[in-house]
């Protein structure tokens, strides 16, 4: 028996001393030519590139199957889309831009609410978050509308099943806010 309670206060001692595991979160870069955009590769999201007829690329990522919860990210840069300069006209900008989104959506202007200036890396814009309308496929709706390095219009999507966008802020925050642009990325030789 007191080799038993010895063994056990060994234990931990040894328990008590050792670090926590740390979770892995690695992420890989994908190049969209105007852009890099970081993907989660542990646990890896499956991911995409959609052309458009007239509309950029869109970058999509989808969660992995046995993630929680369900998401689905989407980056696009409008590289002939410039942004205006004035605090005022890029908010109402970014309102216009949103607002459109929301009611392809489903969701009315009065549903999309205020807009909250959120920066990203080297990019400023405005957010807002919200419930699709469309009921067969109800989601929540994160949309963020910015200004890259150069000026240009950046769109940001992610949706999710309804009140769980806040679980899926840490994986959005890797994402969005590591974005890399070749122009910054260039150094002095």
């Amino acid at each position: 028996m007191k080799a038993l309670i010895s063994f056990v206060a060994l234990l931990c001692c040894f328990c008590a001393l050792a670090k926590p595991p740390v979770q892995s979160r690695g992420i890989d870069y994908i190049d969209m030519k105007s852009f890099l955009i970081p993907i989660d590769d542990d646990p890896l999201w499956n991911w995409s590139i959609k052309k458009g007829d007239s509309m950029p690329e869109v970058f999509e990522a989808v969660s992995p199957e046995y993630y929680y919860p369900k998401a689905i990210i989407q980056a696009q840069h409008f590289v002939e889309e410039t942004v205006p300069e004035h605090p005022m006209a890029f908010n109402a900008f970014s309102m216009g831009v949103i607002e459109s989104i929301a009611k392809n959506f489903g969701v009315s202007e009065q549903s999309v609410g205020k807009l909250v200036s959120v920066s990203l890396g080297e990019m400023e814009g405005f957010r807002s978050t919200f419930t699709t309308g469309l009921n067969e496929y109800r989601k929540d709706m994160t949309v963020w509308v910015g200004r890259s390095p150069d000026n240009t219009m950046f769109l940001f999507m992610a949706f999710t099943e309804p009140g769980k966008m806040a679980h899926l802020q840490p994986v959005l925050d890797r994402t969005w806010k590591n974005i890399r642009f070749p122009s910054s990325l260039k150094t002095d030789a």
